[in-house]
């Protein structure tokens, strides 16, 4: 079963275009293995996602996007949005 239950979501989660490419990134880290959620979670927040990369970036993919993340968000929600979608 999965942890992610999102009921809320902070900046620059809350976008919908960011939340949703945010949440389905959150969820194949999970499904496959690379992230796992120590508890539920219900808040899509930068704690979160930034724990989620550096898994991923423990297994030398993504390596620099626990350092990126942040400057894409800055470029504003569609921006940020592909950049999750095309990949970290």
């Amino acid at each position: 079963m999965s942890l992610l239950q999102f009921r809320s979501a902070e900046a620059p989660f809350g976008d919908a275009r960011v939340a949703g490419e945010a949440a389905r990134l959150l969820a194949l880290l999970e499904a496959i293995g690379v992230w796992h959620p120590r508890a539920v979670v219900d808040n899509l927040g930068a704690t979160v996602f930034s724990e989620a990369l550096e898994a991923l970036a423990n297994r030398d993919v993504g390596v620099t996007a626990p350092f990126e993340w942040k400057s894409h968000a800055e470029e504003g929600p569609e921006e940020f949005a592909r950049w999750i979608r095309t990949g970290p």
